[in-house]
C-alpha cells in the first residue's frame, strides 16, 4: 500500500480513463487507415511495400500500444482502489454496499447467501470467458441492463473484464460511470436465495447461472444496490440508453427505428460485425401499441416493453437479428417489421475494429 499512500485516487481514475480513451484512438486509427487503404485500391510496387510494412509492423505496433495503455489503465485503477482501501480519504475503510433483506418487491422470503463460483468462465461453445450467452435474465425486470451486457459481451469482452475486479478478499469492485466519470461500487459476493420450507436452494431472482460464472450477477447487483433496491433510483427508471452510458462511460447515439433507412441499418450492422459498436433496441409498451402493432407482436412473438441486444444486421437479406436477454425467444425480423415494431435504438462506438467511422446517416 505504501506505493500509493497519499495519492489522489480520483486523479488516478481520471488518468486511467484518459489512457483507455487514448487506447481507443490507437485502435480506431489502425482500423480506419486499414479501411482507407483498402478503399483506395492503391497499386504498384510502392503500395505493395507499404502494405507489407503496414500489415506486419506498423498496424500491430498500434494495436500493441493500445493494449499497453489499457494494461496501465487497469494498474492505475487498481492503485486508486488500493489508495481508497488504505485510507478512503478520511482514514476509514471503503464502503461496501451491503444487501437489504428484501428483493425488489418480489414475493417470498430471501436470504443473501455467498456463492462460490469463478468470476469468468469459458463454457462449452463460448468464444471467450466473457460471452453473450452468459447473460440470462432472471425474475427482476432489468432487461434494460442485461440487454446492454449482452451487446457489450459480444463486441468487447475486455470492456466487461475492466468493469469488474475481484479484490481477493471476498469483495468485488464494479466500475460504473456518471456522465462519463468513473466511480466504484464495492460489493461482496452474496446473492439473494429463496427460503424454502425445508431449507435453501440456489434459486435467485438475479440473472441465471449461465456457464457458472458470477460476472453478470455481480454487475447486476452493483447497479441494483447503488441506485436503490429494485432500481428505484436509476436515472430515468429502466432507461436502456442511460444504462449503456452507465456501463461504458460513453454517450450513446439514440435513434427511432422508424426513421432508419435500409442504408442506416446496413451501416450499423457493419459496425456491429466488426465489433466497432454495441447496440440495443427496445419495443413499445403494451398500453401504447396500435392494433396493427399488436397483431405484429403476436405474429412475430415480440415482447412488449422489452429490451433486446442487436446481434447482427444482414443488409443483403434485409434482416435484423435480436438477442433476447431471457436466453430464448430471440428474433429474426425484416427491416420493415423492425421499423414498425420497435420504438428505440441506441448504440455506442467502442473505438476499435476495422472499417469506416460512419453510423446511421439520420443521426449524424
Amino acid at each position: 500500500m505504501s506505493q500509493v499512500w497519499g495519492a489522489n485516487a480520483d486523479a488516478l481514475d481520471a488518468a486511467a480513463l484518459q489512457l483507455d480513451q487514448a487506447a481507443d484512438q490507437f485502435d480506431q486509427s489502425a482500423g480506419q487507415l486499414t479501411s482507407t487503404l483498402g478503399a483506395a485500391r492503391w497499386l504498384g510496387n510502392i503500395a505493395v511495400a507499404f502494405g507489407d510494412m503496414w500489415g506486419s509492423r506498423h498496424r500491430p505496433g498500434l494495436v500493441r500500444t493500445a493494449g499497453f495503455l489499457r494494461e496501465n489503465a487497469t494498474t492505475l485503477r487498481q492503485q486508486a482502489s488500493d489508495q481508497r482501501r488504505a485510507a478512503n480519504g478520511d482514514g476509514t475503510a471503503p464502503t461496501i454496499h451491503r444487501p437489504p433483506n428484501t428483493v425488489g418487491g418480489l414475493p417470498g422470503n430471501w436470504k443473501w447467501e455467498q456463492h462460490d463460483a469463478p468470476l469468468f468462465h469459458q463454457g462449452e461453445g463460448d468464444t471467450d470467458q466473457v460471452d453473450p450467452d452468459d447473460v440470462v435474465q432472471g425474475e427482476l425486470g432489468d432487461c434494460f441492463l442485461l440487454a446492454n451486457l449482452k451487446a457489450l459481451a459480444a463486441a468487447d469482452p475486455d470492456l466487461i473484464r475492466r468493469l469488474i475486479r475481484d479484490n481477493g478478499d471476498g469483495t468485488y469492485t464494479v466500475t460504473l460511470y456518471d456522465n462519463g466519470v468513473p466511480f466504484e461500487v464495492v460489493i461482496d459476493g452474496s446473492l439473494p436465495t429463496k427460503v424454502h420450507r425445508f431449507g435453501w436452494d440456489d434459486q435467485t431472482p438475479f440473472a441465471e447461472v449461465g456457464d457458472g460464472e458470477l460476472w453478470v450477477r455481480l454487475v447486476e447487483k452493483a447497479v441494483y444496490l447503488h441506485y436503490g433496491e429494485g432500481y428505484d433510483g436509476f436515472p430515468d427508471g429502466g432507461n436502456t440508453s442511460v444504462a449503456l452510458a452507465v456501463l461504458t462511460g460513453k454517450v450513446p447515439t439514440d435513434v427511432q427505428p422508424s426513421s432508419m433507412t435500409d442504408t442506416d441499418l446496413g451501416q450499423l450492422g457493419a459496425r456491429i460485425d466488426l465489433d466497432q459498436s454495441a447496440a440495443t433496441t427496445g419495443t413499445i409498451g403494451e398500453a401504447n401499441l396500435t392494433e396493427a402493432q399488436k397483431g405484429l407482436y403476436d405474429r412475430l412473438d415480440i415482447v412488449a416493453g422489452h429490451a433486446y441486444a442487436i446481434e447482427r444486421i444482414d443488409a443483403e437479406s434485409g434482416t435484423i437479428y435480436l438477442d433476447n436477454p431471457w436466453g430464448d425467444h430471440d428474433l429474426a425480423i425484416s427491416f420493415d417489421e423492425y421499423r414498425q415494431a420497435f420504438g428505440t435504438c441506441q448504440f455506442v462506438d467502442l473505438g476499435h475494429g476495422g472499417v469506416d467511422s460512419v453510423g446511421p446517416s439520420n443521426v449524424a
